[in-house]
């Protein structure tokens, strides 16, 4: 097996990663996904025929069709999960406004009423 300049490119990138995922704060399920994807990745680059083979068993034809299609569900996957998030941040902010209102509603018709 030969290693080329752009493999060992691929694998110091996911080695750093790496280092950055193992310091991260991430939840733990996320963190291991991270973590075998990353070694996927490492396996990918470096026996790029094993691709192929767990394609076929599959029913994909190639091992770059299998690495793209993952590709779109994992991507597809973050933007829900990142569409979810955004909602419950607006739906608290709208909240937090929503009680500041009120506060200092009170407030001021408490002031009128001192004068």
């Amino acid at each position: 097996m030969k290693i080329t300049l752009f493999q060992i490119i691929l694998i110091f990138a996911i080695l750093v990663i790496y280092l950055f995922v193992r310091k991260s704060s991430f939840r733990s399920f996320y963190r291991l996904f991270i973590l075998f994807s990353l070694t996927a990745g490492v396996v990918a680059v470096l026996v790029p025929e094993l691709t192929t083979k767990v394609a076929q068993v599959v029913g994909i034809g190639r091992g770059t069709d299998l690495v793209v299609y993952i590709f779109m569900l994992v991507v597809f996957l973050k933007m829900l999960t990142t569409d979810e998030k955004v909602n419950a941040q607006q739906e608290q902010i709208t909240q937090l406004v929503r009680k500041n209102a009120i506060e200092n509603a009170r407030k001021c018709d408490g002031a009128k009423i001192d004068e």
